[in-house]
């Protein structure tokens, strides 16, 4: 990502929306909490400035001092407010529902028509994630939108 920018997904992520508005600036990263930024997604142009800062304060890491946390969450959260110019923070668009609200995509219903992507979290889930088509047109929550989206093109409830 470095190197060559782009994008950088987790494999618990579903894209529901073009990433090219987010693609002007040399970061974008989305909120997970107040206090830290979420790394499951990552957008970035060649030789950004904030990456190769961020690289250095990972070569410092070592895992027997500190938690894996610090360094892949909340590090870019307090280089983002040392060097605010060189990232662009989503705050509500990439991250959430978050994980301390994963009920709300798994149980009720949440609003993610401004989304650009949806985090399924593949640990720790309230419930499974369905495994087929059928078995997503029975769910009347945010994942059943969200997959008959991917699958129809469509959040409608397709054989209820």
């Amino acid at each position: 990502l470095l190197d060559n920018g782009g994008i950088y997904l987790d494999s618990d992520i579903l894209v529901v929306k073009s990433f090219d508005p987010l693609r002007v600036y040399e970061v974008t990263m989305g909120r997970e909490n107040p206090q830290w930024l979420n790394n499951g997604i990552i957008i970035a142009e060649p030789g950004s400035m904030f990456l190769c800062v961020w690289r250095a304060i990972w070569s410092r890491y070592r895992p027997y001092f500190w938690n894996f946390g610090r360094y892949s969450m909340s590090s870019p959260s307090e280089l983002s407010k040392i060097i605010p110019q060189h990232i662009h923070v989503e705050e509500d668009s990439l991250q959430k529902p978050d994980g301390h609200s994963k009920h709300l995509l798994y149980l009720d219903k949440y609003d993610w028509s401004q989304n650009y992507a949806v985090h399924v979290f593949k640990h720790d889930r309230p419930a499974p994630i369905p495994e087929s088509p059928q078995e997503t047109d029975k769910l009347d929550t945010t994942l059943g939108e969200v997959m008959r989206f991917v699958y129809y093109g469509s959040k409608e409830l397709r054989n209820r």
